[in-house]
């Protein structure tokens, strides 16, 4: 898919899926079933159905079987064979496949499955309302914890290709910590990953007690 030009006020995501799911020993979390589907491509329609104007997924472990759960979706898949590097070397390529573009991006984890597409759209609508959003960092927080996505100006994109390592982007935002844009949200979908098959059962249970309410 070739990446076009996007104005200066929209954002691309990118959905960070190359991880081995460690704490969930011989099984992939992001092909975990979720409302029927699995987890990585519930996340990824939600992405494509918000206000994102272009999507890109990062693959590293089982990429093969990843991109197959991703099947027919209008995504770029990237494959990242440095994956197990840590997260830092996802993030960069996302902004490498990004840097011709003149637009905002969006960060979001593939572990996430209760961040619907009016959550991106509220960090969309947030971050684009700031000041200077070019230049700061629109974060979402659940009781004052950070969650995720994170939504990224565009001048932040240089420094973001060079990340690496485990730390991710955690090094550029103590660096900018003034230029954060703090969001406050109302649940707990921005925190609420899945880390655990003890986290995945909670998660589905708590799901199949409210469709009783």
């Amino acid at each position: 898919m070739k990446v076009r030009q996007c104005e200066y006020h929209e954002t691309a995501g990118g959905l960070l899926a190359a991880g081995c799911s460690k704490r969930m020993g011989n099984i992939n979390k992001l092909l975990c079933e979720i409302e029927g589907m699995p987890m990585v491509r519930k996340i990824a329609i939600e992405m494509i159905q918000s206000d994102l104007k272009y999507c890109a997924v990062v693959l590293g472990f089982q990429a093969k079987k990843v991109a197959g759960a991703l099947e027919g979706l209008p995504l770029t898949l990237i494959e990242n064979k440095s994956w197990h590097e840590g997260q830092g070397t996802s993030i960069s390529l996302i902004a490498k496949t990004f840097s011709d573009l003149k637009s905002n991006v969006l960060i979001m984890l593939a572990d996430l499955p209760g961040v619907k597409k009016f959550h991106f759209n509220q960090l969309l609508e947030a971050h684009i309302n700031t000041l200077d959003p070019a230049n700061r960092i629109t974060v979402p927080e659940f009781n004052r914890q950070r969650g995720n996505p994170l939504i990224w100006g565009r001048n932040f994109l240089p420094e973001i290709k060079n990340l690496s390592g485990e730390i991710g982007g955690r090094s550029l935002l103590n660096k900018y910590e003034e230029k954060i844009n703090r969001i406050d949200f109302s649940t707990d979908c921005i925190v609420n990953d899945i880390d655990t098959i003890e986290a995945l059962e909670l998660w589905k249970m708590g799901r199949k007690n409210n469709s009783k309410l």
